[in-house]
């Protein structure tokens, strides 16, 4: 954009309100197919009581407390349609602190069934240390949108790649420079896609 361009947006007013209620009639009216329901594996610590033997000869059993640990999935979002998307991937192998490590980001701006504008962000991060073991570590979680949520899709998202000595990072997750005439518009255009589909 031109710098009388880039004035021209931050001169302009940002509406969220009429934007959400845009949301809400894109979700009601759209034809496209929604996406399935993104969940994460959490785990539980639970309260458990045991019984044990005790005492001479182990006749006499006892109660006590003790904790274990579940794993169980929990649903992040219903069905939404997926409105923007960014990734970032780090991999790195015979580092001094390790043998290998993966990472991969990807955020979302999503819509879901409701109406409501949502940001996803999922997670993998994945280490196999110079000993052999291994550490995965991963999350799902969402929130709704803010302010500058919605003004990062006014923003050009470029895919980039460079390598150092320790490895290799892409993605596009940097907002660059701003590509559109007024504030909101990214959303907005994102939404009348989806309506239009």
């Amino acid at each position: 954009m031109s710098p009388g361009n880039v004035s021209r947006y931050d001169a302009s007013v940002f509406e969220f309100g009429r934007l959400q209620s845009y949301a809400k009639r894109v979700a009601q009216e759209t034809r496209a197919q929604a996406e399935p329901p993104l969940t994460t594996t959490v785990t539980i610590r639970d309260v458990v009581t045991r019984t044990r033997r005790a005492g001479f000869l182990g006749l006499r059993t006892e109660t006590y407390k003790t904790t274990e640990n579940r794993s169980t999935v929990q649903q992040v979002v219903g069905p939404h349609w997926i409105l923007f998307t960014t990734s970032h991937n780090i991999d790195q192998e015979n580092t001094r602190r390790y043998r290998a490590y993966e990472f991969a980001e990807k955020k979302l701006w999503i819509l879901d069934e409701k109406g409501q504008l949502l940001k996803v962000w999922k997670w993998d991060d994945f280490t196999l240390w110079r000993d052999g073991t291994t550490k995965r570590e991963n999350d799902c979680t969402a929130a709704p949108m803010t302010e500058a949520d919605v003004l990062e899709l006014d923003r050009e998202h470029k895919f980039t790649h460079h390598h150092d000595h320790e490895g290799h990072y892409r993605g596009d997750r940097t907002a660059g420079r701003i590509i559109r005439h007024a504030k909101g518009v990214g959303l907005s255009l994102a939404l009348k896609s989806l309506l239009e589909r």
